[in-house]
């Protein structure tokens, strides 16, 4: 019985080195593709066997440097799955491999692309968690680790030096940045004693909006604008607010 296991698990292991990375990456291109189709059923299988294909490489013995990438594909193809199936416990647990690949690539100082977008999509996996949570104090849950991982990317130093070539996702990431911020100000602003917190977040997302509208993208700036011009009327509206006596009286 024993020899059997031992077979079987060299047999597994030999499968799991023969996963071809090229023929994987594949399924998840073929995904990508169907996903900006809008074709997101077509695309979720795909996206699964890409899955599935980086579990066996990641069984298997990998260089260091296959295994991070092998990582950070394998949270990519979670991240659209989850995107698909709107499943938060899958969002949750990709925002983990996410920070494993940033980690794995920053331990080989491999600090290009998918070091960037590991940090970038972790955040991004915890703004999906507050689209999907449905009460306000899971949707505050929610927002306050978005706002972490937002504040983290636009701020790390890796990310910066890089800044020339993803200027666009720092760009994204400080509207998302705004927008939580905002979001959480407005959560907060139905609670008297939370009043200088959400006064405190509007400021803060008015300042990540300003830095959005430093933007290429047209459609990013003028939306960054917008949101920082409901800041301000939001601001205004805690600034004239009454007091429950006042209310009262």
């Amino acid at each position: 019985m024993r020899k059997v296991i031992i077979i079987l698990g060299l047999f597994c292991m030999l499968f799991a080195q023969e996963v071809d990375l090229a023929t994987v990456t594949a399924k998840l291109d073929e995904g990508t593709k169907l996903y900006q189709k809008d074709q997101l059923e077509e695309a979720l299988g795909p996206f699964q066997e890409a899955a599935d294909g980086f579990e066996k490489m990641l069984q298997g013995v990998l260089s260091p440097e296959d295994e991070a990438y092998a990582k950070y594909f394998l949270a990519t193809a979670h991240y659209y799955v989850a995107r698909i199936q709107n499943d938060a416990s899958l969002f949750e647990s990709t925002s983990q491999e996410f920070s494993q690949s940033a980690s794995a690539f920053r331990g080989l100082d491999i600090m290009g692309e998918e070091y960037v977008r590991s940090q970038y999509m972790k955040a991004l996996c915890s703004f999906r968690l507050y689209q999907l949570a449905t009460t306000e104090r899971s949707k505050i849950r929610a927002l306050e680790p978005a706002i972490g991982d937002f504040s983290n990317f636009v701020q790390d130093d890796d990310v910066l030096k890089n800044a020339e070539d993803f200027q666009e996702l720092i760009d994204n990431a400080y509207y998302f940045l705004g927008y939580c911020k905002y979001q959480i100000a407005f959560l907060k602003s139905f609670d008297m004693g939370q009043l200088s917190n959400a006064q405190k977040y509007y400021d803060e997302a008015i300042t990540a909006f300003q830095q959005a509208q430093k933007a290429q993208d047209e459609r990013l700036v003028l939306s960054a604008n917008l949101m920082e011009a409901n800041c301000h009327y939001m601001l205004a509206r805690l600034y004239f607010r009454p007091s429950e006596d006042e209310w009262n009286t």
